[in-house]
């Protein structure tokens, strides 16, 4: 069966990524698919030029700033049968696009989770063996194959694939969290959307041959503000879906370690230090915090 996939590619502040990434898809094996293209840009002309040259189907609309409410609007035009969220930094392989398809095809999920790896990385594939693995299909009864620190931690939107489905039945995204949302909650928006999937019952398969490329993080030089908001919003995911203060513990436990063993590398060390002191915060702030700290 082929599927026709809809790709919501929310943007803003970047040209040659975009570039980049929309000249890994003009190099896809698999052509049934279609870019949403959301905008956030000031300058409407900004990514004109590449729209106008780009042989893809490209439909560019725009939305208010913050990821999920991009997020949101491009849902809003997909009509394809499988619904991704890609970076607009990341990459991806040439036969993605095909292997998602095929993946479908061997688990019946209703949503394949694969793995994102460095931009240099060519070493992705692995065996189709290794792939399937159930990820969570009962999520507060326990009776999931991979602990929900894997899926918390190794899910990111760049690899998360739904079905029409899935995405019929999970709704809209959080506008409360995620980069961009004017509230403490930095981060986590699509971990959430991933849990909400699978509590309304969808079979969540990972599979670790779904690769997509995306630049690696420099901790070093992310801004110590970035890292609380980051903290706060995996803090915020913990008390919305009730995972316990056992979890909410280890979760700020978790980068002081970090921190310690990255002690000769100062900034880094830093990074977790701050990413700590925001899930420590995001864990006594009142949910209904509406500004940026």
């Amino acid at each position: 069966m082929q599927r026709e996939f809809s790709l919501v590619l929310a943007t803003i502040g970047r040209y040659q990524e975009v570039e980049a990434f929309l000249r890994s898809l003009e190099n896809q094996t698999y052509r049934a698919f279609s870019v949403i293209l959301v905008d956030q840009n000031a300058d409407a002309a900004l990514l004109a030029p590449l729209i106008e040259r780009s042989p893809l189907k490209i439909l560019r609309i725009t939305s208010p700033k913050g990821l999920s409410r991009a997020r949101n609007a491009g849902l809003s035009h997909c009509h394809g049968d499988v619904v991704c969220f890609p970076d607009d930094d990341c990459q991806f392989p040439p036969d993605l696009l095909e292997r998602v398809n095929l993946a479908y095809e061997r688990t019946g999920a209703d949503v394949l989770v694969g793995r994102q790896l460095d931009m240099h990385d060519n070493n992705g594939s692995v065996p189709p063996t290794q792939t399937g693995q159930l990820l969570m299909r009962f999520l507060r009864r326990g009776k999931s194959e991979e602990s929900l620190e894997s899926l918390c931690w190794n899910a990111p939107s760049s690899v998360l694939f739904f079905s029409r489905k899935a995405v019929a039945c999970t709704g809209s995204f959080d506008e409360s969290m995620g980069v961009g949302a004017g509230t403490p909650w930095g981060s986590g928006e699509e971990t959430d959307y991933l849990i909400r999937a699978c509590l309304q019952g969808c079979v969540c398969v990972r599979c670790l041959d779904l690769c997509v490329h995306h630049p690696s993080v420099d901790l070093g030089h992310l801004c110590h503000s970035k890292a609380r908001a980051y903290g706060r919003g995996r803090s915020y995911l913990i008390r919305k879906h009730r995972l316990g203060r056992i979890f909410a513990l280890l979760n700020i436990i978790f980068p002081l370690l970090k921190a310690v063993y990255f002690l000769p590398h100062i900034e880094i060390a830093r990074y977790y230090l701050y990413l700590a002191w925001g899930r420590l915060e995001g864990y006594f702030l009142p949910a209904d915090t509406g500004h940026q700290q």
